[in-house]
């Protein structure tokens, strides 16, 4: 799926977490294939359910989920937010559209 995240054109491409097999979504440069940025986190000690990811939404993926939910990979409205060091992240339910074309 083609994303545009800040000065970006980008690919999201859907992987898993090895530790759990969670889903993850990283994005590279359409043009390259380079990394740009990986868009979710792991945090495995917390439970959520299948199909959602924690997305990753600030320091330098700051816009992180702005990006996913316009270009229809999240939905919209948080499941869970957890407290993560100096952070809270939020776990969000992919869209039909992503799991079926990313994972």
């Amino acid at each position: 799926m083609k994303v545009l995240f800040k000065d970006w054109e980008c690919t999201a491409v859907g992987t898993t977490y090895a530790e759990n097999d969670r889903k993850a979504i990283v994005l590279r440069d359409s043009e390259t294939g380079e990394p740009v940025a990986t868009a979710t986190v792991n945090l495995a000690d917390v439970r959520i359910p299948d199909n959602c990811v924690f997305v990753k939404d600030y320091s330098e993926n700051e816009g992180m989920l702005d990006t996913l939910y316009n270009h229809g990979i999240v939905e919209s409205g948080a499941i869970v937010e957890v407290k993560s060091g100096y952070v809270f992240i939020s776990a969000y339910r992919l869209t039909q559209e992503a799991i079926n074309n990313l994972f």
